[in-house]
């Protein structure tokens, strides 16, 4: 289950991290969009035409979601690649607020439900006794030496 849970970790890991870049994209591109709209428009000097700062204000509303939605994704990844008790609790709340977001966050809350319910996983987490270690755990001598 040891590698059920790394997978699981780099998943949210990679998840969070894609938020984070749709987050940045998003305030790129809704700048450069209210910037040109800004250029663009056809109000007089008498006219006030709001367009350009709505845009920007609705680009870095959706920019602030995605951005506010992975940092708790980037926690869990990093509690579970280290198999903090705490993290746990995080990947199944997460788990269960992702389960709306489909495909993605439904296959990834499934299989975070799946590997988090397991019983050696629960040991593992609450620090009593560590699964039986992978047939290849030789090849990372830095995690487990060859004994």
């Amino acid at each position: 289950m040891r590698s059920h849970v790394r997978t699981l970790a780099f998943l949210q890991l990679a998840h969070g991290g894609v938020l984070m870049l749709i987050s940045i994209a998003t305030v790129v591109f809704f700048g450069a969009l209210s910037s040109y709209v800004a250029s663009h428009e056809r109000g007089g000097a008498d006219e006030l035409v709001p367009t350009a700062p709505m845009i920007a204000a609705v680009g870095q509303m959706f920019a602030a979601i995605a951005g506010v939605l992975s940092i708790p994704r980037i926690i869990a990844g990093w509690g579970l690649w280290r198999l903090r008790p705490w993290a746990k609790t995080l990947g199944l709340v997460i788990a269960t607020l992702g389960l709306v977001d489909f495909p993605v966050g439904t296959a990834t809350g499934g299989y975070t439900y799946w590997v988090l319910s397991h019983a050696d996983t629960r040991a593992m987490f609450e620090g009593g006794r560590e699964p039986p270690p992978l047939p290849l755990d030789y090849l990372y001598p830095d995690e487990n030496p060859p004994e």
